[in-house]
């Protein structure tokens, strides 16, 4: 599923908007580093303001993956266990709601993740937590377009999210996989893409052809735009534990969220004023 979805915000002078992407956090795994994931969520809790949004990019905890599911499905399982592995799952995904109900209301979308579960009644997991989290249920591929206003000047940044592919075992085919969508929606500010467990972002710059009303000329000016990978709570190597990452002799990934700032900046180009995005990002 494809969705678009249209955010207004109003910044007050002096304020930024603070974008942190939440994804592959497999709560409920005996791998999740769950130190690190309640570090995390008490400094949300205890540092982040009102123009501090979230996007989750899938995967918040141990569900069933694709094959996984299609194992279970093709049993024919009788009605008592599909009811058994449902109550687990609910309850699994309340408890993830529960560590997250700060993001309620300042929630930019919930992308879906390969790790989910599929309610008879209820949708996927992913979908019981937007509503929980009053925020819109983006599906596979998200565009989101932020409409930031702040003095009576507005700027648009748009993301573009997906839960995503895997990025191979070098770190520049992890940053393909995210600048493949630049080829979909060439003019995007942010793209994330999750799944690979890798944190990072590369700022990569296009060019964009304007129409200057007030003199009738063409303007050549060049965009910024930041390429992200959200990042885990997975850890790949523990002692005792098996796993994927190990399994296939995977290289560790750099665990914990990356955080995007956007101010709106103005200034005096050529005798004309001018407001747009100023992106930057902390890792």
């Amino acid at each position: 599923m494809f969705n678009l979805h249209l955010v207004r915000i109003n910044l007050p002078r002096g304020k930024s908007l603070k974008i942190i992407p939440v994804g592959d956090v497999h709560e409920e795994s005996p791998l999740c580093d769950t130190g690190r994931w309640r570090n995390f969520l008490r400094r949300c809790r205890q540092e982040d303001d009102a123009y501090t949004w979230y996007i989750l990019l899938g995967d918040p905890n141990e569900f069933a993956s694709w094959s996984d599911r299609n194992i279970l499905l093709n049993r024919k399982l009788h009605e008592s266990a599909v009811q058994e592995l449902d109550k687990n799952a609910l309850r699994n995904t309340k408890n993830f709601i529960r560590s997250v109900s700060f993001m309620r209301g300042r929630c930019l979308g919930v992308i879906e993740g390969n790790h989910k579960w599929e309610f008879k009644r209820l949708g996927t997991s992913d979908e019981i937590i937007a509503k929980a989290l009053k925020a819109k249920f983006l599906g596979g591929l998200g565009c989101v377009r932020i409409v930031l206003s702040q003095g009576g000047r507005f700027v648009n940044v748009d993301v573009i999210a997906t839960h995503g592919k895997a990025g191979g075992q070098t770190a520049g085919s992890t940053v393909t996989q995210v600048d493949k969508l630049r080829s979909i929606f060439p003019g995007g500010d942010i793209y994330i893409m999750g799944h690979d467990h890798e944190r990072g972002v590369w700022p990569k710059s296009t060019l964009m052809l304007q129409n200057d009303g007030h003199r009738g000329k063409l303007v050549l000016k060049q965009k910024r735009q930041l390429l992200c990978r959200s990042g885990s709570f997975l850890r790949g190597y523990v002692d005792g534990e098996d796993s994927y990452v190990s399994d296939k002799l995977l290289r560790p990934c750099e665990l914990g969220t990356i955080k995007l700032e956007v101010k709106v900046k103005r200034e005096r180009i050529n005798g004309e004023d001018s407001t747009h995005p100023d992106i930057h990002a902390t890792v």
